[in-house]
């Protein structure tokens, strides 16, 4: 439905942990992975000045959120806010620890955390088309998980973790990489969520057939006990897109739409009062850790 392909996809809801998983892998997977994929759409270096204020400008607010740190940026960060951060924010990092996007697509998350100086920073995603460095320094690179053999201080899997068809192994190969006291972050869509009880198989974030596996907290606490690492902290961060992702779905309209909300919210099925409520209610599902979508901080057992 992301691409108006309208394929049927089988999935099974696990009895003991309630992990959503795809029935089949289709053998065609990279056909649900177009051109025009968002996360695969590369961003290019600043080429004009308006280019340059605007990372200027997000630096400093996304500088704020980290650090706290000055006037600019925190009005950048109330008015134009970026939720990742704050949760980036929480894994401890500073301007020389070791830090790694799996799935990283186009780059951008970690490309911006080295125009804040973080620049011991890289990505992987072996979707891409090969290997780049932004003009900042930070490289990019067409690689595997199983391909590294350095240590992190920070692993993260920002909406990548549920494409992987071997959760289990990604974790053991987590474990292999983390520095002793480093952290991975996974966010991740989840089943343990009121969206997916309520929409069921026009939920937004089952994305089939991309996300593989969907998991729940539990099945997320069985695949860290598997790789002897703990689940440390679970932060709920779901937006108004799995109420109004799911609803557009409901009513047949597909992301890329011209009357989806996220092509052009004038367009739209959805008045102002809608969006406003979608709103409120994303604020009390995160709230009471009902959203549908989290990030699962993760340590090793030792050093809990």
């Amino acid at each position: 439905m992301m691409f108006c392909f309208r394929d049927e996809f089988e999935y099974f809801e696990c009895a003991k942990c309630g992990c959503l998983q795809i029935k089949e892998i289709p053998n065609n997977l990279e056909h649900y992975y177009p051109d025009n994929y968002y996360a695969h759409k590369p961003i290019k270096n600043s080429s004009t000045i308006f280019d340059r204020i605007k990372t200027v400008f997000r630096t400093k607010r996304n500088s704020y959120i980290m650090n706290g740190k000055g006037i600019l940026g925190k009005l950048l960060a109330i008015f134009i806010p970026n939720n990742i951060f704050n949760i980036i924010k929480l894994s401890g990092i500073n301007l020389n620890s070791r830090i790694m996007d799996v799935g990283c697509g186009d780059g951008s998350l970690i490309k911006h955390l080295g125009d804040m100086g973080y620049k011991n920073s890289i990505g992987i995603d072996p979707l891409i088309d090969d290997d780049f460095q932004f003009e900042n320094g930070i490289n990019i690179y067409k690689k595997n998980l199983d391909e590294i053999d350095e240590l992190f201080d920070l692993i993260m899997f920002n909406h990548s973790f549920e494409h992987m068809s071997d959760p289990n192994n990604a974790l053991r190969l987590v474990k292999n990489i983390l520095s002793p006291g480093g952290i991975c972050i996974i966010r991740v869509p989840t089943v343990s969520s009121s969206t997916w009880l309520h929409y069921g198989v026009n939920w937004v974030a089952i994305d089939a057939p991309r996300h593989i596996f969907i998991p729940s907290v539990k099945s997320m606490n069985i695949l860290c006990d598997s790789a002897s690492l703990a689940l440390d902290n679970i932060i709920y961060d779901s937006t108004i897109l799995q109420f109004w992702g799911s609803e557009q779905y409901l009513n047949d309209i597909p992301l890329i739409s011209e009357k989806s909300y996220g092509k052009n919210n004038e367009n739209s099925i959805f008045s102002k009062s809608d969006i406003n409520n979608f709103q409120r209610k994303t604020k009390e599902l995160n709230a009471t850790q009902l959203g549908d979508s989290a990030a699962f901080f993760i340590k090793n057992k030792r050093l809990l």
